[in-house]
């Protein structure tokens, strides 16, 4: 049986004992999980559609930057490593009701969108939400075919006249807008050729011939930013496809310059009703592979799980939750495979730092874990 990491093997008896693990901290935690959510803070649509539809239609191939089903799982990869909590939805099942309230929306890799996909999302913006649009642009339907001409509905929704589907041109981008100052050096980003915008909307990045390559449209109380190149391939991942094996590799980076992008277009779209305010790898290795998750319950009551996936390194981290003013304790859950022998001996333990016991709510803006290869530590925050 092979584990999450190229060389990790498990028998069936450890993966017995490492299913018994995960059943027992099920139980533990129950009373902190239900019926505790995400914070409501991104929406992430999984175009479920677009996937199959590339799977299945060699003809829709070419209008793809990438395989949207590998690029939506990247996204995804990559939020849980950076501290971006969000809440999943199908994209062509969510309605008006199910995106209320959400400050930003996220559309990874939407390559076939239904017309009526529109209205709903149009309604989400101008009532304050941000809308993002990553690399694809609902080019095609559900049934795999081009819209109309003029009928794109994400097209529409930005503000974009027409671009080429299937010629791209590559250089470093130079900000401006809402992201001027942010320097991204020469990378390089892959973008559609030919982007043109209606008036009102507006480039915040643009290539050295002077395309636009991210562009903002002001809607209602909200605004779309539509991406169409291949920005989700350039935030950190911790781990590539090769010949069927996933291994770790260590240009994994979480501050190199496009997932740093990538953070700071979600930091000032999330402004203040960003839930997790810091997260730093800080030793020994500053580019350990580490996955956070937070669930909350109230302002007052969050439960946070950190997982450190390297299989021989150590880990340190610091983390920062915002909470209500107020003071807090609070309480851990804590497993490594080596306590696999003595799962039913572990118990939940208060959780101390330093001589802290008893936490203000500025005292969780800087949490310092320490975590060993392969541990998970979950951390049960509440009044005191």
């Amino acid at each position: 049986m092979n584990g999450p990491k190229s060389g990790w093997k498990t028998s069936t008896a450890d993966a017995f004992e490492y299913l018994k693990m995960a059943y027992v901290t099920i139980d533990e935690i129950n009373d902190w999980v239900f019926p505790a959510r995400p914070p409501k803070q991104i929406a992430l649509l999984w175009d479920g559609v677009g996937d199959e539809v590339y799977g299945v239609l060699e003809e829709s191939r070419p209008y793809a930057l990438a395989h949207p089903g590998h690029a939506q799982a990247r996204f995804m990869s990559y939020l849980f490593r950076t501290g971006y909590p969000f809440d999943l939805f199908y994209l062509h099942y969510a309605d008006a009701e199910a995106l209320a309230g959400y400050p930003v929306i996220v559309l990874p890799a939407p390559l076939a969108v239904s017309e009526d996909r529109g209205p709903v999302l149009e309604r989400a913006v101008r009532a304050g939400a941000t809308l993002i649009v990553l690399g694809e642009s609902g080019q095609l339907n559900r049934d795999g075919r081009e819209h109309r001409s003029g009928t794109e509905p994400l097209l529409r929704l930005a503000g974009i006249k027409g671009l080429s589907q299937t010629e791209r041109v590559s250089g470093p981008l130079a900000t401006e807008g809402m992201l001027k100052g942010l320097d991204l050096g020469d990378l390089k980003f892959t973008v559609r050729k030919n982007v043109v915008a209606e008036p009102g909307t507006e480039a915040a990045a643009k290539l050295g011939d002077g395309q636009g390559a991210i562009f903002v449209r002001p809607l209602g109380k909200g605004r779309v930013i539509f991406m169409p190149g291949d920005f989700v391939a350039h935030c950190g991942f911790p781990v590539e496809m090769d010949g069927g094996s996933r291994k770790p590799p260590r240009e994994f980076d979480i501050t190199k310059k496009g997932t740093r992008l990538m953070n700071t277009i979600l930091d000032r779209c999330l402004g203040d009703r960003k839930a997790i305010t810091r997260f730093e790898r800080i030793a020994p290795d500053a580019h350990a592979d580490v996955e956070v998750a937070l669930l909350e319950t109230s302002g007052s009551e969050k439960t946070l799980f950190v997982f450190n996936w390297e299989t021989e390194k150590r880990s340190t981290v610091r983390i920062g939750l915002k909470l209500d003013l107020g003071e807090y304790r609070i309480e851990e859950w804590s497993v490594k495979p080596s306590d696999q022998a003595r799962i039913e001996e572990l118990k939940i333990e208060p959780f101390t730092m330093g001589d802290l016991r008893i936490f203000a709510n500025r005292d969780l803006g800087g949490i310092t874990l320490e975590l060993e290869p392969q541990q998970i530590r979950i951390l049960h925050v509440r009044p005191k």
